[in-house]
């Protein structure tokens, strides 16, 4: 199963890169990364958009990817009691 994030990074270019190289670090895919003015605090929405903004990342994660990689392996489970000492516990 995927997950679905979406986030705001400020307007500026070295705050996306190292966000978008966190993001890619932890094996998550990037979708879509958009750009849109900020948002006006007025009830007038004729008035010309703040060049100021920010910019949306939409990415995707898979639930529990490190517990589908060990489930690939096929390899069998070994059930261990909570207070067994690590020196006690045969494979």
């Amino acid at each position: 199963m995927s997950f679905h994030h979406v986030e705001t990074c400020p307007d500026d270019l070295t705050l996306l890169a190292e966000r978008l190289d966190q993001i890619a670090r932890a094996g998550t895919r990037i979708i879509n990364v958009t750009w849109q003015p900020a948002r006006l605090g007025g009830a007038d929405q004729a008035e010309a958009p703040d060049a100021r903004g920010g910019f949306v990342i939409i990415s995707q994660s898979e639930a529990n990817a490190a517990a589908n990689a060990v489930d690939e392996t096929n390899e069998p489970a070994t059930l261990v009691a909570a207070n067994t000492p690590r020196d006690k516990i045969t494979a």
